[in-house]
C-alpha cells in the first residue's frame, strides 16, 4: 500500500496538471476542469524543497484582491497557474489524511478520479463500504462569487477553497474519525485551528456534521474537511429540479420544442436563494410558501438527524423519502413562479 502512494512526486503531479490543462482550459471559467491527471492522482509526501516552491507561489496569490483575480479570471494561462499550485496543495492534504484513514482501516481500499455533476475533479478514497474520502478545489467562479457576498478582500481570507469531505456509515464513525484526525494530524505538520461540531452541539438550523479548518504548515494552505454520515449529506446535497415547461428553441433554422429547467441543491436553493429571497418585497406575495418550505426543510433536516442518532434510519427510510418528494414539489412549484435569473442571482451573489 505504501509503495502505491509513494511512486509518484510532486513534480510529476504538477507537470501532468499543466499537460492535462494545455487542452481543457478556455475563456469559460466554468469548463477549466482537470480532466486528464494519469499518474497524478497519487503523490508522495512533500521535500521540504517542494514545500518552499509551492508556499511561495500561494503565498504569491494570497493578498490578490478581488480586482487581481477579475484580472486573472481573462487569462486561461495565470488561472492554469494558479490551480496547478492549489491542486498539489489539495493533494498534499489528501496525501496526509489518507495515510492516517488508511492506517487505521486494514480493510480493502481504493482510489479514483471522477468527475462531478458540476465537471469539477474530484479524487475519491473508498476504504471498503464505510468511508469515502472525497477533495477537489473550489472552482475560480465561486471563488470570485464568494468574495463578493462575503465582501472578503483578499483571496488568502478564503478558507475552502481546498477542501474535502468525509462520508461514514455513523455518526460514531464520524466521531472517532475526528478524534484520530486530532491526535495525528500534528505529526503530519498539520494544525486544528478550528473544530465546529454539529453532532454534540447541533444547531437550529445545521445539524449532524462536522466542519474542520486545518492549516497545512507545508504549503501555508487552509483546508476544509466536512464530515457526515452518507445520509445526512444527501440530504444538503439533494438535487431538485425547477421545472418552467416548455419552450421554443431555435437551432440551425429549425424551430423545436424543448423542456425548461433549471437543476440545483437543498443546500443553494434553500440555505442560499431563500434566504435572500425572503427579504425581497417584490417577492412578498411568496412569502407563505418560502416559510412551509424553510419550516420542512428544518423539520426533515432534524428528523434524519435524529434518525443517524438512535440508528433508525433504515426503518425511517421510506417516510423521510416521502417527505423529501413532497418538499421537491413545493420547491418546484414556488421557485417555478421566480425568473430563473433571479434565482441564479440569489445563489451567486
Amino acid at each position: 500500500m505504501m509503495d502505491k502512494l509513494n511512486k509518484i512526486n510532486i513534480s510529476n503531479f504538477i507537470r501532468n496538471v499543466e499537460i492535462s490543462n494545455r487542452y481543457s482550459i478556455n475563456n469559460d471559467s466554468e469548463k477549466d476542469i482537470f480532466t486528464l491527471i494519469d499518474d497524478g492522482l497519487i503523490i508522495r509526501d512533500l521535500t521540504p524543497q517542494e514545500e518552499e516552491i509551492i508556499k511561495a507561489e500561494i503565498d504569491r496569490y494570497k493578498n490578490y484582491t478581488l480586482v487581481d483575480l477579475k484580472e486573472i479570471e481573462k487569462s486561461p494561462e495565470e488561472r492554469k497557474k494558479l490551480y496547478v499550485f492549489l491542486n498539489a496543495a489539495l493533494y498534499n492534504n489528501f496525501y496526509d489524511i489518507s495515510q492516517i484513514l488508511m492506517n487505521n482501516n486494514r480493510s480493502r481500499f481504493s482510489l479514483t478520479l471522477e468527475i462531478d455533476d458540476d465537471n469539477k475533479l474530484s479524487t475519491r478514497l473508498s476504504i471498503a463500504d464505510d468511508i469515502k474520502f472525497t477533495a477537489n478545489v473550489k472552482s475560480f467562479k465561486r471563488a470570485i462569487e464568494k468574495m463578493k457576498r462575503k465582501n472578503i478582500s483578499s483571496f488568502g481570507q478564503l478558507t475552502d477553497i481546498v477542501r474535502g469531505r468525509i462520508e461514514c456509515k455513523s455518526f460514531e464513525q464520524v466521531l472517532k474519525i475526528v478524534d484520530l484526525l486530532k491526535q495525528q494530524l500534528p505529526q503530519q505538520n498539520k494544525e486544528i485551528i478550528e473544530i465546529d461540531n454539529m453532532i454534540l452541539n447541533p444547531r437550529d438550523n445545521y445539524m449532524g456534521a462536522v466542519h474542520l479548518l486545518i492549516r497545512d504548515k507545508e504549503t501555508g494552505v487552509i483546508f476544509e474537511l466536512q464530515l457526515s454520515t452518507q445520509n445526512m449529506l444527501n440530504f444538503f446535497n439533494r438535487k431538485v429540479k425547477v421545472d418552467y415547461g416548455k419552450r421554443e428553441v431555435v437551432s440551425d433554422k429549425n424551430i423545436f420544442i424543448d423542456d425548461d429547467q433549471f437543476w440545483s441543491d437543498y443546500h443553494d436553493l434553500v440555505y442560499k436563494a431563500l434566504n435572500k429571497l425572503k427579504n425581497d418585497p417584490k417577492y412578498s406575495h411568496l412569502w407563505p410558501e418560502f416559510r412551509e418550505i424553510e419550516k420542512e426543510y428544518l423539520e426533515i433536516q432534524r428528523e434524519i438527524f435524529e434518525a443517524e442518532k438512535q440508528g433508525i434510519f433504515e426503518q425511517r427510510k421510506d417516510q423521510i423519502e416521502q417527505r423529501l418528494k413532497n418538499l421537491d414539489n413545493l420547491i418546484n412549484r414556488t421557485f417555478s413562479k421566480i425568473e430563473k435569473q433571479e434565482i441564479i442571482k440569489s445563489i451567486e451573489g
